[in-house]
């Protein structure tokens, strides 16, 4: 088993070395859809084009047929706060443990703002398997999306980066994980607005203090724009 997550950590690590030009890369971290910040399928961006899975033509045809059979629709965007308003009282309840408060405190900003764009990046659609990741680098931050093939020998065969941007756009960190493992790697930015990413160092790498050394506590409060 150790020797299967080397492995798999190697093969990541060539492709954040890979999207990031050669760039040294100094934290790696694994991360699953923010379950609290849905977008709508329309939304959502295609990835890793030509690698379906087995079986997944068959998929798509039952569910457009029990869309038109009035099924479960594609689903729609969750509602995001956005206002100054909201920031600010988002800011004096971060530090609340309770589930309501830490779900509302998931993400900011409208769908322009870089927070945003990092949701759409996080939550893409697939004819394949995939795990997503996060790279940091000197000099930027990479979302990058990795295949994961039914057979281990295939996995990382394929990948695709949907989101970067340069590492001066990140303002502040908050590790606003708690005993409960509720929370997760809050990344705050430049344009005021931040996201949540339910992340863990993948393995090899280090977690979130070393990687951000001036990381807020989830006991201090998000900062202010």
């Amino acid at each position: 088993m150790k020797e299967k997550r080397a492995a798999r950590a190697e093969k990541v690590s060539s492709w954040a070395t890979h999207f990031s030009n050669g760039e040294q890369v100094r934290g790696l971290f694994a991360f699953g859809d923010a379950g609290h910040s849905l977008i709508s399928n329309k939304r959502r961006i295609e990835i890793l084009h030509g690698y379906e899975r087995p079986g997944s033509g068959l998929r798509r045809l039952l569910i457009s047929l029990l869309e038109g059979l009035g099924g479960p629709p594609a689903g729609e965007d969750t509602r995001r706060p956005t206002t100054p308003e909201e920031r600010a009282k988002l800011q004096q309840k971060s530090t609340k443990r309770t589930i309501g408060w830490i779900r509302a405190c998931w993400q900011f900003g409208d769908w322009d703002s870089i927070a945003g764009q990092l949701l759409v990046a996080s939550q893409p659609k697939s004819r394949s398997r995939f795990d997503s990741y996060l790279a940091v680098t000197p000099t930027k931050l990479l979302v990058f999306h990795v295949l994961n093939a039914t057979r281990s020998a295939n996995f990382g065969s394929a990948a695709e980066a949907n989101w970067t941007i340069p590492i001066q756009q990140l303002t502040w960190t908050r590790d606003s994980r708690d005993k409960l493992n509720d929370g997760g790697l809050q990344l705050g930015f430049a344009d005021g607005s931040w996201m949540t990413l339910v992340a863990a160092a993948v393995h090899g790498f280090p977690d979130y203090g070393e990687v951000f050394p001036e990381i807020l506590p989830r006991t201090q409060p998000i900062p202010p724009a």
